[in-house]
């Protein structure tokens, strides 16, 4: 089982408690964030990251948002989705729009 995300920040700067003091947060916040239905609020991911020597990052604390928040880590030339227009299952008809995209190339 993987542990979250908090959970190894508490890990690495020395328990929950810890983590809570250098965010300014109580030791209860800390561990609502590891609940489901919540998430780690922006403001302290950063300070998460940089307290954990990037053993935690952005990107672990916000998996499903971090894009959108943090713009400039996403890598040159990587996108977690594909741009790339695959043929449907079963090949291509010959008489579709596909087929003849194809043929161009």
């Amino acid at each position: 089982m993987n542990k979250h995300p908090v959970a190894l920040a508490a890990s690495a700067v020395g328990g929950y408690k810890a983590l809570a003091d250098i965010l300014g947060v109580t030791k209860g916040a800390v561990h609502q964030w590891m609940a489901s239905d919540r998430r780690v609020p922006i403001e302290h991911c950063t300070p998460i990251e940089q307290a954990t020597g990037g053993v935690v990052t952005r990107q672990m604390l916000r998996p499903d948002d971090w894009q959108s928040i943090w713009p400039e880590l996403i890598e040159p030339g990587r996108s977690d989705a594909s741009d790339d227009v695959q043929p449907p299952v079963g090949g291509i008809k010959k008489d579709s729009k596909m087929a003849r995209a194809s043929a161009v190339q």
